[in-house]
């Protein structure tokens, strides 16, 4: 981006509140047996709409792990990543920067 940009970017800040869930340990976590890919793809490929089937699959694993009733099998749990996201909020220093950008979650 910084050389399509043509000159060098300003640094930018990072959260690190923000950092993203570990969505594979999820989908393994909710079907461990697909820890092997071949055998995940075996199983998705025997459905008319594999990708369709995957979405669903994903929702209901991410379902589980924000239900915070599982906790205690996660690595990452989901009440440590609210509490993370929810620090980077009530911590400014993230909006001390030149240009500040907003950032909203509904």
């Amino acid at each position: 981006m910084a050389r399509g940009f043509g000159d060098g970017l300003p640094a930018m800040p990072v959260a690190c509140g923000f950092d993203e869930f570990d969505h594979v340990a999820l989908i393994h976590r909710h079907r461990p047996q697909w820890q092997d890919h071949r055998v995940m793809a075996r199983d998705l490929a025997a459905f008319t709409m594999p990708a369709k089937t995957f979405q669903v699959e994903f929702v209901a694993a991410v379902h589980c792990w924000a239900s915070g009733r599982f906790d205690h099998e996660y690595a990452k749990s989901r009440t440590g990543f609210k509490a993370r996201v929810l620090a980077v909020f009530n911590n400014d220093s993230h909006l001390e920067a030149e240009d500040p950008a907003l950032v909203t979650f509904r």
